[in-house]
């Protein structure tokens, strides 16, 4: 953000003062009111309070940070209450852009989370996430195959991801009540700031597939005030190598309809490579690319994006900042100054 001349701060600061004096005459007419129903001089007042604090604050983009400064500036920061589902075919990497997301969240800005699993169990997910965290090949961890100079990157990175305010949760109950009331109980133990939840497709219901567990996760985020992330799966042919057929379209979703109209933000990840295509129609390289398709974004922009993509530990990060020519040194780098605002 610019910095404010003197004669711009004479004026925001008397911009403020006229704000205060509406929200006290707000509160003055709407002493006597009983309504059961929110009136909007009420709801007006704190959204005008929530405004005083953010640009008192003068911290740019409100809400939760992913920590890719594209997805950050078009959602404008994830608030309260959404639901934001992370979409894409299969190998294309959605489970690991939410752990990417939910890493730069907790191990660099420490909010609190909370990582839930119907696929894996808890062992597989910190897996997942010590490669994510020290940039190694999860298939050396999983394997022991480690050297060194990896085992001294180990030790170097592992003290964060320690210390991180993750909680991490599996599931051997597929239906919808158990999963509401553990996240519940989470966000009241722990005061978690954000959900991340795979696997909502396997939930059933009476004993048909649950489409409707979507609707009751956005539910479910406003419930309980946070945001909600949630990956979804495409049923597109991977292996076309036709430049057309490789762009996904929310067609291809699953429960489309429940999924496009409960999400408040929903992006697609899709990586060309897969197809065997390394250069899109505006001639720029997509080796070790991730296209970012964001077709749904209740308070800004739809369009698409490219991130840094190392497929062989799951990382994602701002475009052009992975030096792929140094994989055990790597470094998951992240926008500066991720802090959230009170919201």
């Amino acid at each position: 953000m610019h910095s404010l001349t003197s004669c711009e701060g004479r004026e925001v600061f008397t911009s403020k003062v006229i704000i205060k004096n509406t929200i006290l005459h707000m509160n003055k007419s709407n002493e006597n009111r009983q309504e059961e129903l929110l009136h909007v001089g009420t709801c007006t007042k704190r959204s005008l309070e929530r405004l005083i604090r953010r640009a008192a604050l003068n911290s740019g983009t409100p809400g939760l940070h992913s920590g890719f400064y594209r997805l950050d500036e078009a959602v404008c920061g994830f608030q309260e209450g959404e639901l934001i589902t992370i979409a894409g075919r299969s190998n294309m990497g959605r489970l690991s852009l939410e752990m990417s997301i939910m890493r730069n969240m907790a191990v660099e800005n420490k909010i609190p989370v909370l990582f839930y699993s119907l696929r894996y169990v808890k062992e597989a997910s910190v897996d997942r996430l010590i490669a994510l965290q020290a940039g190694l090949p999860l298939r050396n961890l999983l394997n022991g195959d480690i050297n060194d100079r990896q085992w001294s990157i180990l030790n170097d990175k592992m003290d964060k991801l320690v210390q991180a305010p993750i909680i991490i949760e599996d599931s051997l109950h597929f239906e919808e009540g158990p999963i509401c009331d553990m996240c519940k109980n989470a966000v009241e133990k722990h005061h978690l700031k954000a959900i991340f939840l795979d696997g909502i497709e396997l939930v059933y219901h009476h004993h048909h597939f649950e489409t409707s567990m979507v609707g009751r996760v956005k539910q479910l985020a406003r419930e309980l005030n946070v945001p909600i992330f949630i990956t979804a799966y495409m049923n597109g042919v991977v292996g076309e190598s036709n430049y057309e057929k490789m762009h996904p379209t929310i067609k291809e979703l699953n429960d489309r309809e429940s999924i496009d109209g409960y999400s408040d933000v929903l992006m697609i990840v899709n990586r060309p490579s897969v197809y065997k295509i390394y250069e899109d129609g505006y001639g720029r390289d997509l080796h070790n690319k991730a296209q970012i398709f964001i077709t749904k974004n209740v308070r800004g922009p739809v369009g698409d994006f490219l991130l840094d993509f190392r497929e062989d530990c799951g990382a994602f990060a701002n475009e052009g900042m992975i030096d792929f020519s140094e994989m055990d040194n790597y470094e998951i780098p992240i926008e500066e100054n991720l802090s959230s605002l009170p919201l």
